[in-house]
């Protein structure tokens, strides 16, 4: 999802809240509500089942490497 998107949802959310009080507090509850709402849209990275078999490889690499400049 773009970051457009994610402002466009942060605008309707903060759209309907009709008192600010504690700007803080209010800042994170929206924060999430529109981070969550947004997620929904999200897609799926392809082949995310192989991401922890890719950090191994690339952990081992580095482990390889740091043995050959030693």
């Amino acid at each position: 999802m773009h970051a457009q998107a994610d402002f466009f949802v942060t605008r309707t959310i903060t759209g309907r809240v009709k008192r600010w009080s504690g700007g803080d507090m209010v800042s994170r509850q929206v924060g999430i509500a529109s981070l969550l709402r947004a997620e929904r849209k999200f897609k799926r990275v392809k082949g995310y089942r192989e991401i922890p078999k890719l950090i191994a490889a690339l952990g081992q690499k580095n482990l390889d490497r740091k043995e050959v400049a030693a």
